[in-house]
């Protein structure tokens, strides 16, 4: 069956929107620094991903033949670098056909470790070895936030990473990429950018649900214990702002601090156009035998599409179950059904 669109290119913004807190709170770093497999730090990352990313591309895969996905983040720190060992932020400057510009570069699929970004360093200034290792790491958690994403989506290629310095510009960047500027959309949660064209605003992935957070806690528990935490580790992350901070202290013993939220809110989606059915939850209400009777009664509409019911949140509102029933009435008019 065909797919009544044809393409949809999903940009995906990180920070409190792909992945939980400010880069999972500083849990990602404190993995990195007390030495931990870099597996270790894949499955962290895969235990952060907020469970709405594989939903949204799981119901857009219903409607959507072509459905490309992108990683969009604002690191600064990749581009205009604030050094612990210069007074002076610098200037990074990397492969020149990654870059759109001083404030963005691209990483491509092919690009899969630290060390391949770090050797198309091409900046005027050298970097230090403490730099480097910093840069290292840095590179290193987005290209294991990467992998998560292509594992958990089942995605045949890495996605691109798009890193920017500045604010993001969706329709702009899809050019850059090569890709179609008119159905490209981005998710974010920065409310600074809402109401912007093509930009889907979230709500900002900071709780989890009781079932993620324990996943999470016996995962921390069993590959990144809390008491084991060194002093420089637990001092940088107990520093954090409170909104932020996933480490806690009470007369001297730590533990790891994860709110949790009754339930995370989904995805918005772009308006498009959905091919549907009766669902089969109605086939027994007698009320309906006449309006499918009406249904099947000559050639379907051009704006109509034959094959399985597609459900989804739509961006302006979330239609609730207990309008379900009305809804019934009007599927012989619309083009698109809202869950």
């Amino acid at each position: 069956n065909v797919k009544p669109v044809e393409e949809l290119v999903c940009f995906l913004d990180l920070d409190k929107c792909s992945i939980y807190g400010q880069d999972g709170n500083d849990l990602a770093i404190a993995c990195q620094w007390m030495q931990r497999p870099e597996q270790s730090l894949v499955e962290l990352y895969r235990r952060l991903l907020n469970p709405q990313v594989k939903l949204l591309y799981e119901q857009l895969q219903m409607s959507v033949e072509k459905l490309p996905v992108v990683i969009y983040t604002m690191r600064p720190q990749l581009l205009r670098y604030r050094s612990a060992c210069r007074t002076s932020h610098l200037a990074l400057r990397w492969k020149t056909e990654w870059h759109h510009s001083m404030d963005q570069v691209v990483i491509p699929p092919d690009v899969t470790r630290p060390e391949q970004i770090l050797s198309e360093y091409s900046g005027s200034t050298s970097l230090m070895d403490q730099e480097k290792t910093d840069l290292y790491m840095s590179w290193q958690r987005l290209l294991a936030i990467r992998q998560v994403v292509q594992e958990e989506l089942g995605l045949e290629a890495p996605p691109s990473i798009v890193v920017t310095s500045t604010l993001k510009d969706v329709q702009a960047t899809a050019t850059k990429l090569g890709l179609r500027p008119e159905v490209s959309y981005l998710w974010d949660d920065n409310e600074v950018m809402k109401g912007q064209p093509h930009v889907l605003t979230v709500a900002p992935y900071t709780e989890m649900e009781a079932g993620s957070r324990a996943e999470l806690l016996s995962f921390l528990d069993k590959e990144l214990p809390a008491e084991e935490l060194s002093e420089d580790v637990s001092d940088f992350m107990l520093g954090a702002k409170p909104e932020g901070r996933s480490l806690s202290e009470d007369g001297g013993r730590l533990s790891y601090r994860i709110r949790e939220t009754a339930a995370v809110e989904r995805f918005p989606i772009p308006e498009l156009p959905v091919r549907y059915t009766t669902p089969s939850f109605t086939a027994l209400e007698p009320d309906l035998l006449s309006e499918r009777a009406l249904l099947r009664k000559g050639e379907p509409r051009s704006d109509h599409y034959c094959g399985s019911i597609v459900e989804y949140y739509n961006a302006a509102w979330r239609r609730p179950d207990v309008d379900q029933l009305q809804a019934k009435q009007l599927w012989a008019e619309r083009a698109q059904m809202i869950w």
